[in-house]
């Protein structure tokens, strides 16, 4: 039975409507219906729309979870590194952007781009993931910053990202009988294994002091 018919009696209205008026009652309820239907659907899609589009999904092979790991327990990892390195971990894990950007305390934008970042570079990862160095040093590459602008730097982009990244080194992996860095053993380090020919501990604490108070793009 119609859930409109079977609702005119107990309104009162089946026995003072005429067959006419009750088929107007029926078909008027069925408008009503399918408005409010209608008004669902739109809701529905108005809500999947607000959502944005579907996040770029994210893989993590053994290899490199361990690596993002290691690196996020480094107590010299720099702060925006570590941040990336949350947001990789966080997509991987199936999170979405908004839930990811409210967990971290940090924007949309910011979420999106690292974890579009890290997706495009998925297959230079696959290749180099077996030899640890050569992964640690693409990973801190992929989540770097791109090169400021303005006055020239007297080192390259490669040459700070891999004092970067030997940062994120502990110190017995390269031979170095200490437990934590400073920035004079990072220096004299660097320049042991022809990163750059000189460079002050100055200079090197700059570049881990920017690394880790750049706010996120």
């Amino acid at each position: 039975m119609c859930y409109c018919t079977g609702i005119a009696p107990h309104l009162g209205l089946h026995a003072i409507l005429t067959s006419t008026a009750r088929r107007k009652f029926i078909s008027g309820c069925g408008i009503l219906i399918g408005m409010s239907i209608h008004r669902i659907r739109s809701s529905m899609e108005s809500v999947k729309r607000m959502a944005g589009p579907r996040p770029q999904a994210v893989t993590l092979s053994a290899p490199q979870q361990l690596l993002v790991e290691t690196l996020l327990r480094q107590h010299s990892c720099p702060q925006a590194l570590a941040l990336r390195l949350r947001i990789v971990l966080g997509a991987a894990a199936g999170q979405s952007n908004h839930a990811l950007a409210l967990a971290l305390a940090c924007s949309l934008p910011t979420v999106r781009k690292w974890r579009r970042r890290w997706a495009e570079a998925e297959a230079q990862f696959a290749a180099v993931e077996q030899h640890p160095p050569d992964l640690r040093t693409l990973v801190a590459t992929v989540l770097a910053d791109a090169p400021r602008e303005g006055a020239p730097s007297s080192f390259t982009a490669e040459q700070i990202i891999q004092i970067i990244n030997l940062a994120c080194t502990p110190p017995p992996q390269v031979d170095r009988p200490i437990d934590a860095w400073t920035p004079r053993e990072l220096a004299a380090e660097a320049v042991k294994q022809g990163i750059t020919a000189t460079i002050s501990a100055r200079s090197v604490g700059r570049f881990l002091k920017r690394s880790r108070s750049a706010p996120p793009p």
